[in-house]
């Protein structure tokens, strides 16, 4: 019975190393799949799980010999794992690694394009200004350093475009400082558009006598700054410094700080670069005359380029070249169902094209099929942040339902899944929720009519006027009887206050006597008439009219869509706006709806309607 007990523990204090062992192999395994360094990962797990199982077997066997080998295997596995983290370490051994995303910033945007190529990952730039980041680097990235390429689907990048030249900046008043410290302040405020002059003048040499502009500027407004040459009786012969691979402006400004007139001419050139000196005439350490002589400035084009037969490359040969020639890329990619994602669409130039150093090709990839998204809850805005996001075009309408909740979807013109091009256009119409008709509220009292607004679900206001009509009664409503109207619209009912209007019986008299006054004038001219009549015999018939309902919806799409449905067969000029005139910014309000509700109009003339976006 001992004996039994004891072999149990025996067989005990092997299977506990056995089951943590492989246990501890298997959780390696599957946290490794994650890991950079996934090999290291498991080849570590693998050794150590190993070592906890040998350690079991020493625990259950008896055998003297096999406790020996297994210390011995022990000690070698230990070796083993100190040598392959050692090795690792200092870099003698360098084991397979997951790719991974790096840290990008202040990298050159081809670097991250020749990236997501490789991975099939979609890559979306977004171009802003910076003044710490030279144009074309990374500012940002949307994933960290280190992440799994096989965990990014899409990758943003924020890309500098420079100093923004529309930055508004403070020049102060330079005039009397001296011409060195002008151009620190240039360089400061990073202005691009300077241009500096010299004359003589009896001021000291170098010092700025005027200047154009002063104050709060743009960056790329134009500065002129006037110099002082001094008298130019004190002017003396210069010798020609080495002006070779100075900047146009440096190169320029020297010669001007110097009186020397100047020519420039431009040359291809393989070593100088772009707009960069390659050489004068004359030469470096002549001396100039400068009543005499004109020293002519040969600068560079860049290297002449001639453009192989793009299309045949792939994208990363192409960035290859252009990185090797100076030549500056604009990325883009577009969905196209007819090219394969990450083939080329677009390319700006053709083979054989002469181009200059630093000149910009402009190519557009393809991103592969775009498919319309899930919008099983109904939702508008997935559809138009999709649509927004892939810059498809989105046509929206409005209809009544009886069983689609308002603001949700009736149907959409393209399935879940289906292929979308960038010329589609995703036709949605919109629930404007159960129509309601509004009632006829004329000759109502005004406690009846509001009991029936409320019965209706409508949201009714009152407005008193003068009439001969019953006092308290409704005579007339902004919205026409039987029309069909949304849930919580407010309809307003004009309320006789039994007084009546005395300007009306002077205005018949008025316009009775304006009649008699112009009978014989109307009778000289019925001839003219009758002509006129004939040649308009196939104008628009005018006598045919309506009367305006003018609805309000939650946005201007809505407001619009239901002024449509209310108005059939009436023409509208819509102007979307961000807020009325009187500073009202609610969404979908008409802000001349209180001139054009209840108007009657004729089908001739287009109607005009400014809706709150």
């Amino acid at each position: 019975m001992k004996k039994n007990n004891k072999k149990n523990n025996n067989l005990l204090l092997l299977l506990i190393p056995l089951i943590l062992g492989i246990g501890y192999l298997g959780y390696t395994i599957f946290i490794a799949q994650n890991k950079l360094d996934h090999i290291y990962t498991i080849i570590n797990g693998s050794i150590l799980s190993l070592i906890i199982i040998i350690i079991g077997v020493i625990l259950y066997t008896k055998n003297e010999i096999t406790k020996k080998i297994t210390s011995i295997v022990i000690i070698i596995l230990i070796l083993l794992i100190v040598d392959i983290n050692v090795g690792t370490s200092l870099g003698f051994i360098k084991l397979p690694k997951q790719d991974a995303i790096k840290d990008y910033k202040n990298k050159n945007v081809i670097e991250v394009v020749k990236w997501t190529t490789k991975h099939n990952i979609d890559l979306k730039q977004i171009q802003e200004f910076s003044d710490t980041i030279d144009e074309n680097l990374v500012i940002s990235q949307s994933k960290k350093e280190h992440t799994l390429a096989k965990h990014i689907k899409q990758l943003e990048v924020i890309v500098s475009k420079g100093p923004n030249p529309d930055t508004k900046v403070e020049l102060k008043n330079m005039v009397g400082n001296n011409i060195d410290e002008v151009l620190k302040e240039i360089k400061k405020l990073k202005l691009s558009n300077i241009e500096i002059n010299y004359t003589f003048s009896s001021i000291e040499k170098d010092q700025v006598i005027k200047q154009n502009v002063e104050g709060t500027i743009n960056r790329n407004d134009q500065v002129i700054f006037e110099v002082s040459l001094g008298e130019e009786e004190n002017l003396e012969p210069v010798k020609l410094i080495d002006l070779a691979n100075k900047n146009k402006f440096d190169a320029t400004l020297w010669l001007k700080r110097n009186g020397i007139k100047y020519e420039i001419k431009y040359e291809f050139s393989k070593n100088i670069k772009k707009d960069s000196v390659i050489s004068t005439n004359p030469k470096k350490g002549t001396l100039i005359n400068q009543k005499e002589m004109t020293v002519e400035l040969i600068l560079s084009k860049g290297k002449k380029i001639t453009v192989p037969d793009l299309e045949k490359l792939s994208l990363n040969e192409i960035i290859d070249w252009a990185s090797k020639n100076k030549i500056n890329i604009k990325y883009n990619s577009e969905y196209d169902s007819t090219i394969k994602k990450g083939k080329i669409k677009y390319i700006s130039c053709k083979k054989g094209d002469s181009i200059e150093e630093g000149s910009t090709i402009y190519i557009t990839t393809s991103k592969g099929t775009l498919k319309m998204i899930d919008y099983t809850d109904q939702d508008i805005d997935k559809i138009r942040t999709f649509a927004n996001t892939y810059n498809i075009a989105i046509n929206e309408n409005m209809e009544y339902s009886k069983t689609v909740e308002k603001g949700k979807l009736i149907s959409v013109s393209h399935k879940k899944g289906d292929v979308i091009n960038s010329q589609d256009t995703i036709e949605v119409v919109i629930s404007l929720g159960k129509s309601i008709t509004v009632p006829d509220f004329t000759g109502m009292t005004l406690s009846k009519a509001k009991s029936v607004c409320a019965e209706n679900k409508l949201d009714c206001t009152s407005s008193y006027i003068d009439s001969t009509k019953t006092k308290n009664t409704v005579i007339r409503q902004n919205k026409k009887a039987n029309s069909e109207v949304v849930e919580g619209t407010n309809v307003v009912l004009y309320i006789s206050n039994e007084k009546k209007n005395s300007s009306s019986s002077n205005n018949n008299t008025t316009n009775n006597n304006k009649n008699n006054n112009s009978s014989n004038s109307n009778s000289n001219t019925t001839n003219n008439n009758t002509n006129n009549n004939q040649t308009n015999t196939n104008q628009c018939d005018t006598s045919k009219t309506t009367i305006l309902n003018i609805q309000v919806g939650s946005n201007g799409e809505e407001t619009k869509s239901m002024i449509n449905n209310m108005n059939k067969g009436i023409k509208f000029s819509w102007n979307m706006v961000t807020s009325c005139p009187n500073g009202d910014t609610t969404p979908g309000t008409v802000c001349n709806g209180n001139t054009l509700d209840g108007k009657r109009v004729d089908y001739c003339n287009t109607i005009s309607v400014t809706i709150v976006k």
